[in-house]
């Protein structure tokens, strides 16, 4: 038999429904909800799972849950930079090399959603 309708939910658990009750959305595969003005926004930090339910004709259903979501609100927390040009084995800040410079961080880290990269620059202002 044929899909009838769609539900669909998100809550801190798959099934649940408790940041966005179940709501039925006809034959649509996807939904779109706002948190935005007036109503209660995602929560931070949290893992957050869409749990989906369909019904055929005969009435029977079924539930999938996606593998979550977390809403990271929050910078990566900083580590430690050498801040000047390398002269093996300890950072120096002079060098007499003028066709090479090591930068070299560590100890970055983000609880929510980890370091995807890094970016960085040598400049002569702390700023660059």
């Amino acid at each position: 038999t044929r899909i009838r309708y769609f539900e669909a939910a998100l809550g801190t658990s798959e099934g649940a429904d408790d940041v966005k009750e179940w709501t039925n959305v006809g034959t649509q595969t996807s939904v779109f909800w706002s948190f935005g003005e007036g109503a209660t926004p995602l929560p931070a930090s949290v893992k957050l799972f869409l749990s989906v339910r369909a019904t055929d004709d005969a009435g029977h259903s079924v539930e999938g849950y996606s593998d979550g979501i977390i809403v990271d609100l929050t910078p990566p927390v900083p580590g430690e930079i050498e801040h000047a040009l390398w002269a093996y084995p300890t950072a120096s800040r002079y060098t007499n090399r003028v066709d090479q410079a090591v930068l070299r961080w560590h100890s970055f880290s983000d609880p929510e959603s980890g370091i995807v990269h890094y970016e960085y620059g040598l400049s002569t202002t702390p700023t660059g």
